[in-house]
C-alpha cells in the first residue's frame, strides 16, 4: 500500500493511531493523536518519541506494569484511564494496545488505538445525577410512596411515609405490607385490590385503613399502579397517595349528620359539595405539583440528545429515549386527569360560533395522523355534509382527537382506519371504525366510567379516561355516543350532535 495513501487513511480515522517499536518508539502517529498528545502534554510528539512521554501522568506501577505485560504478550491489552490535561482539565480515554508479529511470528511493533470518551463520560454522569434527581423527588416527595414486590412485600418507602405511618424505612423493608399495616379486618380487601391490579385487573384510586406505629388509624387515598422492570415485566405495584384522616372522617360526620338531621338535607348536601371539591382540587394540585419536574426532565433529555457523541452511541440513545417515553407517557396520563376534572357539569363555559365542516374535519384528522407517526391511514368519507355546523370548536377536535386516536392505538398492525360523516337536516352523524383489538361484550357496559380499561387492552398504555372525557364533551355538546364492539374484530363509535346549539 502506498505510503502516503496510508497515512492519509489512518489521519482520517477518528481514533488516535500510534504504531511503535519495540522500545515504545514513534513509527507512526496520526493526527487524532497529536492532538491529544498536545492537549495533555502541552507538547506535540513526534516519530523516535517514546509514546510513555504521554501516558506520563498516569500512575508510574501501572503503566510499568502494564507495558511490561504487553511486552512479554501475545495478546492485545484494553484500558480505560483518565488523564489530566496541561490547561486543568481531564480526558478520559479507551486504549487499546495491539502487539504485531512478522511473517517469522516474531514480535514486530505496537499499535496504540486511543478514543477519546470524555463526552461518552461526561453524559454518564449527567444520567447518573438525573437518576439521583428523580430517587430524591420521589424521596422527598409530599405524598405517600410505597413500593411492594408481586408477593405483597415492601420494596420502596419514602420520607412521607415515615412521617404518615411512623414507621421508619428499616421498620418495614422486605416485611408483607397488609402484615405490617393492614388492620386484620380489612387485609382480605388490600390484597385483592394489589393482586388486580399486577394481573391488569384494576387500576384506580382506594381509601384504605391504615395501622401507624402509636396504634392508631389512619385513612389513606392511594392510586395503585403497576411496577414494571426494564423489560417490560410487571414486578410489582406502587402505592402512591395521601393520608385524608381528617377528610374521611369530617366527611363520615356529614352523613351521621344527614342521618339524624334531615331538616338540614339542602346544608349538608352543601357540605358534601364542599368535601368533593376538596377532592377534585387535591387531584389538581397533585397533577400540577407533577408537570414542572416532568418538563425539566423531558427538557433536559432533549438536550441531551442534540450532543454529537451520544448520537453515536446506539446504548445511550436508547437510554435517552426510554425516558423520554416514559415522561411523555405520565405528562398525558396528567393532562388526561386535569382534563377529566375540568369537563364536570358546570366548569366549562361552551364557546359556540360557526365552524367549516368539511375544512375542520380534514385538518383534525390530519393533525390525528401527523401525532401518531403515520402509521394508520385514515379514510375518511363525507355525505351531505353542511358547510358550517354552530357548536364548541374546542370541544368537537378533542372528541375527534381521542376517538381517532384509540381507534389507531388499539389496531395495532394495522395501516388504516375510518371516519364517515354525513349530515342530516338537524344533526352530524360521524362514525369511526377501527379494525383492531376490540372490546369484550363483558366490559361494554363500563367502558365510560373514569380509569376504566378494557381487559383487552393488555400493555397498550392509557389512563382510561378517553372516552369519560369523551362522553362528557358530547354530553356538553348536546349529543350522543354508541359503541359497538367485537374482540379481534374491531370497534365501531359512533356520535351524533345537533348542527345548532341553542
Amino acid at each position: 500500500m502506498n505510503s502516503n495513501f496510508a497515512r492519509t487513511l489512518i489521519n482520517n480515522i477518528d481514533a488516535g493511531i500510534i504504531i511503535t517499536d519495540l522500545d515504545f518508539k514513534i513509527r507512526l502517529i496520526n493526527q487524532v493523536a497529536l492532538n491529544l498528545a498536545i492537549e495533555v502534554t502541552g507538547k506535540t510528539l513526534s516519530k523516535g518519541d517514546d509514546i510513555r512521554t504521554l501516558l506520563k501522568n498516569l500512575e508510574k506501577k501501572y503503566i510499568k506494569s502494564l507495558l511490561a505485560k504487553i511486552a512479554s504478550s501475545k495478546d492485545s491489552e484494553r484500558t480505560f484511564f483518565n488523564l489530566a490535561t496541561n490547561t486543568g482539565g481531564e480526558l478520559f480515554l479507551d486504549l487499546n494496545i495491539i502487539p504485531i508479529r512478522n511473517q517469522d511470528n516474531q514480535q514486530d511493533h505496537y499499535e496504540f488505538i486511543i478514543n477519546d470518551i470524555t463526552q461518552q463520560k461526561l453524559f454518564e454522569t449527567k444520567l447518573v445525577n438525573q437518576a439521583k434527581n428523580i430517587s430524591n423527588f420521589i424521596e422527598k416527595a409530599h405524598a405517600i410512596i410505597i413500593g411492594v414486590d408481586t408477593r405483597g412485600y415492601i420494596t420502596e418507602w419514602n420520607e412521607f411515609a415515615s412521617v404518615t405511618t411512623g414507621y421508619k424505612k428499616n421498620d418495614v423493608y422486605a416485611l408483607k405490607l397488609v402484615d405490617k399495616l393492614i388492620p386484620e379486618e380489612h387485609r382480605s380487601r388490600v390484597n385483592k385490590i394489589i393482586e388486580r391490579v399486577i394481573h391488569k385487573k384494576n387500576n384506580s384510586n382506594y381509601e384504605i385503613s391504615i395501622c401507624t406505629n402509636d396504634q392508631s388509624h389512619k385513612i389513606v387515598l392511594l392510586g395503585i399502579t403497576q411496577r414494571l422492570s426494564a423489560t417490560g415485566e410487571v414486578i410489582g405495584a406502587t402505592l402512591m397517595g395521601q393520608d385524608i384522616t381528617e377528610l374521611s372522617q369530617y366527611r363520615q360526620s356529614l352523613e351521621r349528620k344527614v342521618e339524624e338531621r334531615t331538616k338540614d338535607l339542602e346544608q349538608s348536601i352543601g357540605k358534601e359539595k364542599e368535601v368533593l371539591e376538596m377532592k377534585n382540587r387535591f387531584i389538581s394540585i397533585a397533577s400540577h405539583e407533577f408537570r414542572t419536574p416532568l418538563d425539566s426532565i423531558q427538557y433536559n433529555a432533549a438536550d441531551i440528545k442534540k450532543n454529537k457523541t451520544i448520537q453515536k452511541s446506539r446504548r445511550l440513545l436508547a437510554r435517552i429515549n426510554e425516558i423520554e417515553k416514559h415522561a411523555q407517557r405520565m405528562t398525558l396520563l396528567l393532562d388526561d386527569v386535569l382534563t377529566y376534572n375540568k369537563s364536570e357539569p358546570g366548569k366549562i363555559n361552551l364557546i359556540l360560533h360557526s365552524i367549516n365542516l368539511p375544512e375542520f374535519l380534514n385538518k383534525t384528522s390530519e393533525e390525528v395522523y401527523l401525532s401518531t407517526k403515520q402509521t394508520h391511514v385514515i379514510k375518511k368519507e363525507f355525505f351531505n355534509l353542511p358547510k358550517f355546523i354552530n357548536t364548541d370548536e374546542k370541544l368537537l377536535r378533542n372528541i375527534l382527537i381521542n376517538l381517532l386516536t384509540n381507534a389507531i392505538k388499539y389496531s395495532p398492525g394495522k395501516n388504516h382506519v375510518s371516519l364517515v360523516a354525513k349530515g342530516t337536516e338537524e344533526q352530524l352523524e360521524i362514525d369511526i371504525r377501527d379494525n383492531g383489538i376490540g372490546i369484550p361484550m363483558g366490559d361494554l357496559p363500563n367502558i365510560f366510567e373514569p380509569f376504566n380499561r378494557s381487559i383487552s387492552a393488555g400493555s397498550i398504555p392509557g389512563t382510561g379516561l378517553g372516552l369519560s372525557i369523551v362522553k362528557r364533551a358530547i354530553g356538553l355538546l348536546k349529543g350522543s355516543i354508541k359503541v359497538d364492539s367485537q374482540v379481534n374484530l374491531g370497534t365501531e363509535v359512533s356520535i351524533t350532535i345537533p348542527l345548532t346549539i341553542k
